[in-house]
Order: C-alpha cells, then structure tokens, then sequence
C-alpha cells in the first residue's frame, strides 16, 4: 500500500511476494511508485517521475527488516489469526419444546417481505437481460467472477463454527457460520431455507454452537527455499554490512 496515495485519499497498491530478498522488494515497491496515480500528478513538466523511490536509507532500511522478519511473520501468523476473542452465544434450546414469539413471527415476515423484494427484482432484471442481449452477457460474466472469487477463497474448516439452529418451520438443522461470528442470525444471516420441508426462508428461533468443523491444529505454511541469486544478494548485503562496521571500528581506533 502507497502512503503517499493514502495520504492524498487514494487507495493504490500491489499484491507482493513476501519471502524475497531487499533488491527484489526494492524492485517492487519502485514499481508501485511509478504507477502512483499521486507521483503522477507531482511529475515534473517533461514526464519526468519526481515522487519518491524505494532507494533512500530509510526506506533501504525498512525493506531490510521486513525481509528479516517476514519468513517469521509467515511461520506463526496462522497461530496469531485464531488465537480468537469470541464468545459464542446462545439462545433457546433448540432441541427443546419451543413456543414462538411475537419477535420471531415479526422477524419471519420481514424475511418473507425482503424475499418477495428480491424475487420482484430479479423478475424485473430477467425482463431488461430478455430484450437486452449485451446487458445478459454482460452480467452472466460478472456473476461468473463472482462466483469464482467466492469458490477460490473457500474458508477453512477450521475457521467455521458449527451450529445446531431451530427454524421458525419447527425443524432443527446444523449450519455454520465463520468462527469470528458470535451468533449465526448475525450480518444478514437469520434465516436459510430449510432442508427439511423446503420452507424459504425459514427465520433461526433458536440456536447453539456445538464445535468447529475441523478441530485440528492449524498446520504452518511451507516455507518456499530462496534461489541462488537471492542467497548471492543477501550475502552481499551481509559483507557490504561487515565492511562498514570494520571502517567504524577503524575510524574509531584511530582517533
């Protein structure tokens, strides 16, 4: 991420590899820059970049420890992304004699009023795609992407929490919900269609957590072993290191 595009209320960045040496991370964070939308515009009359690179010392020096501790940030950050503060809530008991509530019916019609919304909706788009073959072709790809960008980024079963619901039909089912969620009726999930009798939607009444989908410890990633020239660099970078303390250590006896 550019904070010189952040600062300027721009949101400019690019995916890069973290297990590389400084030259390669310099490489790519200079790249970054040169396509900042905000050095851009700070570019001299002739097209000539002005903005800032990746070859002060400062910014040499924090590339040097973001190399040196990356390898250990990808090693334990599995660790510190579920060590979770969550506390898992319950309401009922879903495998008891349950009497709905005022709120429940009140929630099922606003469920059934929203279902009824989105079915108007999607009539009404079918009808635009009909007489608009380009608008059809043009929003199969989009929900294509979309789909594929939801099948590509599957969560973990270890990150699932598994819950035992009660619907509003009267069934009692399981589903699961990200473990980051303390109860499944949370960010516009209280109602699912029912597997039982097909009710849809059918509004949560009742639920408790029952476990993780896969309660295995989490496994480290593999470290990706560095290339010859990554090591060639690296070593470099050491000797060129040992080198100057060596000129300090002269300076200082001489005085």
């Amino acid at each position: 991420m550019s904070l010189l595009d952040y600062n300027n209320g721009v949101m400019h960045g690019v995916w890069m590899e973290a297990e590389q040496d400084v030259a390669d991370s310099r490489t790519a964070v200079n790249r970054m820059l040169a396509r900042s939308p905000t050095a851009a515009r700070a570019s001299s009359g002739d097209g000539t970049h002005t903005g800032p690179t990746a070859t002060d010392r400062h910014a040499t020096r924090g590339l040097r420890l973001y190399v040196r501790y990356a390898p250990w940030v990808l090693l334990h950050l599995p660790n510190v992304l579920h060590v979770r503060d969550v506390t898992y809530e319950s309401h009922g008991v879903p495998l008891k004699e349950y009497q709905l509530t005022r709120a429940d019916h009140r929630r099922q019609e606003g469920s059934e009023d929203i279902r009824r919304h989105v079915d108007g909706l999607a009539e009404q788009w079918r009808a635009e795609e009909a007489a608009d073959p380009v608008l059809r072709a043009g929003r199969q790809a989009a929900v294509e992407q979309a789909l594929k960008i939801l099948f590509e980024a599957r969560t973990p079963d270890h990150d699932l929490m598994r819950w035992r619901v009660r619907l509003y039909c009267g069934h009692i089912t399981e589903t699961q919900r990200h473990a980051e969620t303390a109860r499944p009726t949370m960010h516009g999930s209280s109602s699912m269609k029912c597997p039982e009798c097909s009710k849809d939607p059918s509004t949560i009444v009742a639920y408790e957590p029952i476990g993780f989908a896969d309660q295995r410890p989490v496994p480290p990633p593999a470290l990706k072993r560095p290339t010859r020239a990554q090591l060639e660099r690296r070593l470099a970078e050491l000797e060129a290191e040992v080198g100057d303390l060596r000129s300090k250590d002269s300076s200082q006896e001489n005085r």
